[in-house]
């Protein structure tokens, strides 16, 4: 009988134990994640003060029938889109009058097509109809129980309480959809830097609330908190990192590998959930966006310092429309709107 090589029975046998250390993985390691970046599929907008451009946009969010709202900063204004950009309508002015805004920010809407609008400089959340009809608003400068310190971002739960990151106050407020002061909590936790700033904020279909925090005094917890609906922090992931100088991201398998700072985060600002729970977050100085399952494992990522499709320069809000598969962001540095195709995302949980 032919004795075979001892080389390739080596090699048979580890390509017998490969399928083996494969299932071993599928059973035993907490999450894998499998993934493609997003695709970009269009833009629009430009610097300017005409319909369809921009001063600086924030804020964006999607009604149910896949209209876009953007928060339009520096403009004071409030813009609405069809869901491949055609401009339909907008409303807002500079000032403090009922309908006018001191640079808004977050956007959230709720089932009924109800617009609430975080008026960061204003210290107040206003409502609104879909086409800009003014309701109510709640707020003052102030950090007492329901006053507001440059509120930043706005979500809504299914019992439609509006959820505020009250900034400057660092803390979240929580309020019935007419303004009605419900409960607050910090997100500064025992012995932390009092200078962590909440920022963004949203709510995934479980009920868990994820707030993407700032510390500015240049310490290291540029991180995502996730809370349940008491206040009571749960976990978080992250930390400071600065992709164009490398440091301190940590970079796995070298300065090129490409996975610098996969995880980590400068200045995060929007989050948004899709149908499964996935948070999306927008790592605005790092002008990419990153891609988690909701316990934090990172997914995937996109995005670099740029004025090309699919490029960033300082991205400010993240919104992800289920039905149609679409994300879309406010890309602020550059006066536009980017419009992207969902990645493709499979998530093997442990068993």
């Amino acid at each position: 009988m032919m004795r075979q090589n001892p080389k390739y029975r080596d090699m048979n046998t580890v390509l017998f134990f490969i399928p083996i250390f494969v299932l071993i993985a599928l059973i035993f390691v907490p999450q894998i994640a499998l993934s493609e970046q997003s695709k970009f599929v269009s833009k629009w907008g430009s610097y300017g003060t005409a319909d369809g451009q921009f001063k600086t946009p924030s804020g964006i969010a999607i009604d149910t029938s896949g209209n876009v709202y953007v928060a339009d900063v520096l403009n004071h204004r409030i813009q609405k889109f069809t869901n491949d950009g055609r401009f339909i309508t907008k409303w807002g002015s500079y000032g403090t009058a009922d309908g006018q805004f001191l640079g808004p920010s977050g956007i959230t809407i709720d089932a009924s097509g109800n617009v609430y609008v975080a008026d960061s400089t204003g210290n107040r959340i206003q409502k609104f109809t879909n086409d800009g009809r003014f309701i109510t608003k709640w707020g003052s400068l102030g950090d007492k129980p329901g006053q507001l310190n440059e509120p930043l971002g706005v979500t809504i739960d299914p019992s439609s309480n509006i959820y505020v990151t009250d900034s400057m106050n660092g803390r979240i407020q929580v309020f019935s959809n007419n303004g009605t002061f419900l409960t607050t909590w910090n997100t500064v936790t025992k012995n932390e830097n009092p200078t962590i700033v909440p920022r963004g904020i949203v709510i995934d279909p479980s009920g868990k609330i994820y707030v993407s925090t700032v510390d500015e005094s240049n310490d290291t917890k540029d991180e995502i908190r996730v809370y349940n609906n008491n206040g009571t922090l749960l976990m978080k992931w992250g930390s400071r990192c600065f992709i164009s100088t490398g440091f301190p991201c940590n970079p796995t398998g070298g300065l090129h590998s490409g996975q610098i700072g996969n995880g980590l985060f400068y200045a995060p600002t929007g989050l948004a959930s899709d149908s499964k729970g996935n948070i999306y977050v927008a790592d605005t100085t790092n002008n990419r966006i990153q891609v988690f399952s909701n316990n934090g494992t990172f997914i995937t990522k996109w995005g670099t310092s740029g004025i090309g499709d699919g490029q960033f320069h300082n991205p400010r809000w993240v919104a992800v429309n289920d039905k149609s598969g679409q994300i879309y962001l406010s890309d602020s540095g550059n006066n536009r709107i980017q419009l992207f195709a969902k990645p493709t995302v499979l998530v093997v949980k442990s068993r």
